[in-house]
């Protein structure tokens, strides 16, 4: 059961929520992707900030949900549209990583950077104490959501 307490955040969320969805669905389209590739250069990009190093096409599938054939046929269409290369582990040639060419961001660049204007200028528009507290709703929710499909 929801707490009375919740409901202005968890309507706030379902908006900001629709609203990057629709976001990234017209970013997909406009760069020539499915949805689903975008979201996977988000992951790959993510995963790499997480771990240091890009993920593998397994790696990729277990962020994703994807099995090993699904997440392979995305790598392949990624590649041919020129975001994405596979580069051999330098330790174990066996391993392939997933690399990002800069194609990802010059295609977003130009989209995100309004968004991301708007963003920190209101952002800056409040205090440290605040967003040390957003910062904390939204970790609750990421770790809410981690594991849901």
């Amino acid at each position: 059961m929801v707490d009375l307490r919740h409901g202005e955040v968890l309507d706030l969320l379902r908006v900001v929520s629709r609203h990057m969805a629709r976001m990234a669905h017209g970013m997909a389209a406009r760069m020539g992707l499915h949805p689903t590739d975008l979201f996977a250069i988000m992951d790959i990009s993510d995963f790499r900030e997480r771990h240091g190093r890009p993920p593998t096409i397994g790696e990729l599938g277990e962020v994703t949900g994807l099995s090993s054939a699904a997440a392979t046929t995305l790598v392949d269409r990624l590649e041919r549209a020129g975001y994405v290369e596979r580069v051999r582990d330098t330790l174990d040639r066996r391993r392939v990583h997933l690399q990002l060419t800069p194609r990802h961001m010059e295609a977003a660049a130009p989209m995100l950077r309004g968004y991301l204007e708007r963003l920190t200028a209101a952002l800056d528009r409040i205090s440290d104490e605040e967003l040390r507290a957003a910062a904390t709703v939204l970790a609750a929710t990421r770790d809410a959501m981690e594991g849901t499909r």
